[in-house]
């Protein structure tokens, strides 16, 4: 389930599955120094599956960016959109390491021959403030490349967490109701044809049933 999903306030987490942040990508040589620097430019953004439209949404509303500047595009056309100067940026949605963000990066560096940069979120702890639901990341000094590193510096971003969660209620049964419920016997004539009290457990035991909250992948 991911922290910005409205049950995830019902829950408590169990374990985290992954983080998944915003990288903003500028091409080489690119005067960009700051968000501000991109209002009224065309943005392009990564198409569905990587595209992770409530990181996207809180990212355009704090700085006033315009949906209608934003064009979708496969990480594969990223680079040559670049290239040509039909957008000045790539936004892209993934963990640090393996995955998306790193792709991308490969595939803008192959297209130019030449390393491109990351653009820092100095914002982004006013925009976990804003919204609870997303929580502060730093792409450290060489999480997507070695040589030459990249990013060079770190940079400050927000992500979406996804983590199996358990429901904070729960209700207390007995072992026999537990084990109706999990585990139903075989029905037979002769088990029809007892008595309920033989049926009985002699000892109830009081176990501890939790409601689980199933965890769904980012939509």
């Amino acid at each position: 389930m991911r922290s910005d999903d409205e049950a995830a306030a019902q829950g408590r987490t169990v374990f985290l599955l992954r983080r998944v942040g915003i990288a903003i990508l500028l091409p080489p040589a690119s005067p960009i120094e700051s968000v501000g620097g991109l209002t009224g430019k065309k943005l392009a953004v990564t198409i569905a599956p990587q595209l992770d439209r409530g990181l996207l949404k809180a990212f355009i509303e704090f700085y006033g960016l315009h949906e209608t500047d934003l064009i979708e595009l496969s990480p594969a056309q990223l680079g040559p959109a670049m290239k040509a100067k039909r957008v000045v940026t790539a936004i892209v949605f993934g963990p640090t390491g393996p995955g998306p963000i790193a792709d991308v990066f490969s595939a803008v560096r192959k297209s130019f021959k030449e390393t491109p940069s990351f653009l820092d979120i100095a914002e982004a702890e006013a925009i976990t403030v804003r919204w609870p639901a997303y929580e502060f990341l730093q792409f450290k000094k060489g999480t997507f490349a070695g040589s030459p590193p990249a990013p060079v510096d770190e940079i400050n971003t927000f992500a979406v967490t996804c983590a199996w969660l358990r429901a904070r209620r729960f209700r207390t049964v007995s072992l026999a109701s537990s084990r109706a419920c999990c585990c139903p016997p075989k029905q037979s004539s002769q088990a029809k044809s007892l008595p309920s009290a033989k049926l009985a457990h002699p000892k109830r035991r009081k176990v501890r049933c939790y409601q689980s909250i199933e965890a769904r992948s980012p939509t």
